[in-house]
């Protein structure tokens, strides 16, 4: 039993080891790309007010981590199962990096906008669309790590592997934002030297000279994490597009990842602005259709038709009397009005059952009681009414009788005059 037991003891030992080991080799396979992603999320940390600078770092830093949590396990799975979605996926986001790089270089050369030195994080709707854009590029660079710590690992067991990927991606993770957090704190650290030694001596003209630096830190970091970005998507092309691992090979590595990360920045700006365009093209056409169609079936719902005209017109002149009653009703798919006026004279317009077509009807009337006789003008009427319409006063309502019960019009009274 306790044989057994010194048996596992030896095999976790023995696990530690090894996972020691591929961890120094795989920190050092990516030492390159952490020193990429240092400059990128420095700069990508940097523009906020003061008071912000920390909040944000940790809001970043916290979506750092969730990234490398959903990268490790998809990545060791598509590993095995899928081994060319990695390369598809480290494509796309070397395209992703690229615009960003070149973006900001497009913005600097022909967009720029003053600034007050410390308002450009101010507003809090683009201070999270920022934390928002670093934490998108930092899932390309997380995947990168991710990638290449994984690539020094793939003859060892799974154990192994999940272990070193995950201690390297957890590493990188604290090693790059702790740095970040020490650099967009120095003015903090530089006042507190000045504070304590009384703005005498060494240690003091240490603190001004990091207050001082800051700024000029902060405007390199910018320049060196755009170069950055550019920089690794063009890696990423060369080291995963077989065509271009093999053109230009006279260059420098160095020049031909700025190159092919440029070109890349370019298409994606040029392939993402005539997206956009369409876009807002289809967008005006379609809202443009929408109005005409929207009007073509208002006027469809509204205009008369030719009878109705005639009715209209032949009525016009009686029309102008005074009114009596006036009633309406109002539905979905129908509204209907009936007039009835001094003169003995009434107007009543229908939807055509069924239909959007508006239908005039006008005439005269006689009264009895609470029944109104309807005489249409030139007897130009629907087979649908039967020329008969009660009035309902005590409950304030007008119903025109159909031949069919089911299509009776009952309206409100929303205005009544006694003779």
């Amino acid at each position: 039993m306790a044989s057994g037991f010194f048996a596992i003891l030896d095999d976790i030992a023995g696990l530690m080891d090894d996972v020691a080991l591929t961890t120094k080799v795989a920190t050092g396979k990516t030492a390159g790309i952490l020193g990429d992603d240092l400059a990128v999320n420095a700069e990508k940390a940097t523009g906020y007010l003061s008071s912000r600078e920390l909040p944000v770092l940790w809001s970043i830093t916290k979506g750092s981590f969730l990234n490398k949590i959903i990268i490790i396990p998809v990545a060791i799975l598509l590993n095995v199962f899928l081994p060319v979605a990695i390369k598809v996926i480290l494509v796309l986001g070397g395209f992703y990096l690229a615009y960003e790089g070149v973006e900001k270089i497009v913005a600097f050369l022909f967009h720029r906008s003053k600034h007050g030195k410390e308002t450009s994080g101010a507003n809090e709707s683009n201070e999270k669309e920022k934390v928002k854009s670093a934490i998108r590029t930092d899932f390309i660079l997380s995947l990168e790590i991710v990638i290449i710590s994984l690539g020094t690992v793939l003859d060892k067991a799974l154990p192994v592997q999940i272990f070193t990927v995950t201690i390297v991606a957890i590493l990188a993770t604290i090693g790059v934002y702790g740095i970040v957090a020490v650099i967009v704190r120095m003015d903090d650290a530089g006042r507190q030297l000045i504070q304590q030694f009384k703005n005498k001596g060494f240690f003091s003209a240490v603190g001004r000279l990091l207050i001082v630096a800051l700024p000029f830190i902060i405007k390199i970091l910018g320049v060196v994490g755009t170069l950055a970005l550019i920089l690794v998507s063009g890696g990423i092309f060369i080291h995963n597009i077989e065509f271009l691992h093999n053109l230009l090979p006279q260059f420098p590595l160095i020049i031909r990842e700025l190159l092919f990360g440029l070109v890349g920045g370019l298409l994606t700006i040029g392939i993402t602005t005539s997206g956009r365009k369409v876009f807002s093209l289809l967008k005006s056409f379609t809202k443009r259709l929408s109005l005409l169609l929207g009007l073509v079936y208002l006027v469809s719902c509204t205009v008369p038709d030719k009878a109705s005209l005639q009715v209209m017109n032949e009525t016009r002149k009686q029309r102008k009397s005074p009114l009596m009653v006036k009633a309406y009703r109002s539905g979905k798919l129908t509204r209907d009005k009936l007039e009835l006026r001094i003169n003995n004279s009434f107007s009543y317009e229908s939807n055509v059952t069924g239909t959007q077509k508006l239908v005039f009807y006008a005439g005269t009337f006689t009264k009895n009681g609470d029944t109104l006789a309807l005489k249409f003008q030139d007897n130009y009427k629907d087979s649908l009414w039967t020329g008969n319409a009660i009035m309902d006063t005590a409950n304030n309502k007008i119903t025109i009788l159909a031949s069919n019960s089911a299509y009776n019009k009952e309206m409100i009274i929303v205005r009544s005059k006694k003779q």
